[in-house]
């Protein structure tokens, strides 16, 4: 090939170097300047979430220095956070695709601020301080009482919870206990964590031991089921874990994203009903008993054998037999009525179950008879929000009444009574904490 560009390449070829250097420095300098924007955001996103576990952000002038520095040496101890992959002194198994934003900034806040390595850590922190019962500076509303001794708190983070972190791709993903605690009568507790997501989800089922100080996971509740990484599966636990005496643990899962057509495209059918036998360690998966319906709500009935759930995407309702391992209602509430599927009440001398229509406002309260499979409503409204003057769901309840009274919380932290007796209900009223 002949380059021979005869009197013009006195020009030509010192003009190519020219440019060649040019796009060359254009090159570095967009490398380094999205190094920097990158840094500076995961430093933002740090501070946000530093403001958000009350850490002062002044705390984070090391890292804005090191950012204004930009030095080679800054940028090698930070290539973790630059590039965007795990490369955490602290192992984590299960990942190695890109980070979200997100995720890097609460890995550089972990990194920071774990100082003791408690994400390790086997054994129980213990701590006690007169911190504790100290009164705040800030005025607070109501009445209270400061306690005269400090508690003593232990502290452990759940084991295996795995991945740590999440990828761009895993779209709302966190670790977290969504449900309720069940406590046996041996002083065992039992709970779940889960981390959010729809491919790939995990779920564990844990035991707690007081008097052993020792928490284990005692059921990888995905592996129980069947899931793989490329099914699209639920993503949580999210109602109460119920316990039969004989040890027979009773759950239903609930989805973390909401399903698409996509979902169902695949195969996916609804959420999993499934038992854990605590003593013999077996687990059965009793399939999807309501066809595209979560199981965000549950409720089991040890005494008569009565696990009642519902969900919040088609409102269907169903009733279980955990001795005959059969359906024995599942369908949809008479009339157009809707289960709010974030509080359920089981009144034990009865029987009954105990909810909220909130097909219409105002919501008025609503029974399941399990034995007539029949709904009841009643002409009692849930009371209005004494501050916000409007119609309010329930989020949480007392798990026994005191004596024959259920105490109720709104979604907006407001409390009101619930009195009960078969077929009265005798009042539904504003409870006044004070």
């Amino acid at each position: 090939m002949n380059f021979d560009m005869g009197d013009y390449g006195a020009y030509i070829w010192p003009a190519y170097a020219i440019s060649a250097a040019a796009l060359i420095g254009v090159t570095v300098w967009s490398l380094a300047a999205y190094a920097r924007a990158k840094a500076q955001r995961i430093l933002q996103l740090a501070k946000m979430s530093a403001r958000q576990l009350n850490i002062d952000p002044k705390d984070l002038k090391a890292e804005r220095q090191e950012l204004r520095a930009f030095d080679a040496n800054a940028l090698a101890k930070r290539t973790d956070l630059a590039l965007g992959f795990i490369n955490d002194p602290l192992p984590t198994a299960g990942v190695t695709e890109a980070l979200s934003t997100a995720e890097m900034a609460r890995q550089a806040l972990n990194a920071k601020y774990d100082k003791l390595n408690l994400r390790r850590q086997t054994a129980f922190v213990v701590d006690r301080s007169e911190e504790f019962i100290k009164r705040p500076t800030a005025e607070l509303a109501g009445e209270f009482t400061v306690a005269k001794v400090a508690p003593t708190v232990k502290l452990k983070i759940l084991p295996n919870l795995e991945p740590e972190y999440f990828s761009e791709k895993a779209y709302m993903a966190g670790w977290a206990s969504w449900g309720y605690v069940t406590r046996g009568d041996d002083n065992h507790f039992y709970l779940a964590a889960s981390d959010h997501r729809c491919n790939g989800a995990h779920i564990n089922l844990y035991e707690y031991r007081p008097e052993h100080d020792a928490v284990e996971r005692i059921l990888d509740v995905s592996a129980a089921l069947g899931w793989t990484d490329t099914m699209y599966t639920d993503g949580k636990l999210h109602g109460e874990i119920g316990l039969m005496p004989d040890g027979e643990l009773w759950a239903g899962t609930h989805f973390g994203p909401s399903p698409n057509d996509d979902w169902y495209a695949a195969g996916y059918r609804g959420s999993w009903l499934f038992s854990y036998n605590i003593h013999t360690k077996q687990a059965h998966n009793w399939g999807e008993p309501l066809t595209v319906c979560d199981l965000s709500c549950t409720k089991l009935d040890p005494k008569r054998g009565v696990f009642v759930a519902t969900g919040s995407f088609t409102n269907m309702f169903l009733s279980w037999d955990v001795n005959t391992k059969r359906a024995r209602f599942a369908g949809y509430p008479p009339n157009g009525w809707k289960w709010w599927p974030r509080a359920m009440l089981l009144d034990e001398a009865t029987g009954i179950f105990w909810g909220i229509d909130y097909s219409e406002k105002p919501y008025h309260f609503l029974s399941f008879d399990p034995v007539l499979n029949r709904f009841k409503r009643y002409d009692v409204i849930v009371p209005t929000n004494p501050f916000s003057k409007e119609p309010e769901l329930l989020r949480g309840h007392t798990q026994a009444p005191d004596p024959d009274v259920w105490y109720l919380r709104q979604k907006s932290r407001k409390y009101l009574s619930h009195r009960s007796s078969s077929e009265n209900l005798a009042t539904a009223m504003p409870w006044d904490l004070r």
